[in-house]
């Protein structure tokens, strides 16, 4: 009979069979959370290598520039939506076989 010795509650064990045996589950003890640091990039201005968050905010004071909003791409993103839409109507009239005059499908 092959098993192992499980411990039950502390200072507490018992035997238990291979097939018996479940593997514990993972603890959910909190752990340390490192963040690491963003990889080194090329700036758009072209003013050198950024090579870490600290060079990240000495680039933004020293250019006098800020990190974009993703809610200041929305306009962009509406207008691309209605290109894609419009061209998405050219394609399926082609493909129906219908005249094809730009703006109207």
């Amino acid at each position: 009979m092959s098993g192992r010795w499980v411990e039950v509650e502390p200072g507490r064990q018992r035997f238990v069979r291979d097939r018996e045996y479940v593997e514990p589950a993972r603890s959910d003890l909190p752990i340390p959370y490192v963040v690491s640091d963003i990889p080194a990039y090329v700036s758009p201005l072209g003013d050198g290598v950024i090579d870490g968050r600290y060079a990240r905010r000495e680039h933004f004071k020293r250019t006098n520039t800020r990190e974009v909003d993703p809610g200041e791409w929305k306009v962009a993103s509406e207008k691309f939506q209605s290109e894609r839409a419009e061209k998405q109507a050219i394609a399926d009239a082609w493909k129906a076989g219908k005249d094809i005059k730009r703006g109207t499908a």
